[in-house]
């Protein structure tokens, strides 16, 4: 059953020339305010089918970012998606959340999680060097590229 949690976050954000389909959400998410501690892997594509936003808040050329994360518990081999997240505000330090303002258009509650909440908030950024020696350290499969960014915050979900 799933529950709130709350805790931190480090997400390797990779994202290639024109957002094509390469870029990768990559992270860790330790769970601390439950009764255990649990730790959960995640992943992140672009999303494939993100919301219809109102046109007179975006030019086709700024659309916000959505993607779709998947949670994986690797204790228990539990796993949920959660599609749809946006990306918010400007630069490397990134906010994702579930939590739409008016610039999207409502959807109908279909597939799963649509009813999740997501929201994850960078308080550390990391990057060249620090981004490098971060993703050695937690990441050593992944190899490094100049332009990937390592954001750490904390996170709040109610799909584990």
């Amino acid at each position: 059953m799933a529950q709130s949690a709350q805790g931190v976050a480090h997400l390797c954000v990779m994202v290639e020339e024109g957002f094509g389909g390469k870029s990768l959400i990559q992270g860790h998410f330790v769970a601390l305010q439950t009764r255990q501690e649990r730790t959960f892997g995640i992943v992140g594509r672009p999303a494939a089918s993100p919301p219809e936003v109102h046109p007179c808040c975006f030019s086709t050329a700024t659309l916000p970012v959505f993607w779709d994360l998947k949670l994986l518990n690797y204790d228990s081999s539990f796993e949920v998606m959660v599609p749809n997240v946006q990306q918010e505000g400007g630069g490397d330090a990134i906010a994702l959340t579930r939590h739409y303002d008016d610039i999207v258009v409502p959807m109908e509650a279909s597939g799963e999680g649509p009813d999740a909440q997501f929201s994850f908030t960078t308080t550390i950024l990391k990057t060249g060097r620090e981004a490098m020696e971060h993703m050695a350290k937690y990441f050593p499969k992944t190899p490094y590229q100049p332009h990937y960014i390592v954001c750490i915050g904390t996170l709040h979900t109610n799909v584990v």
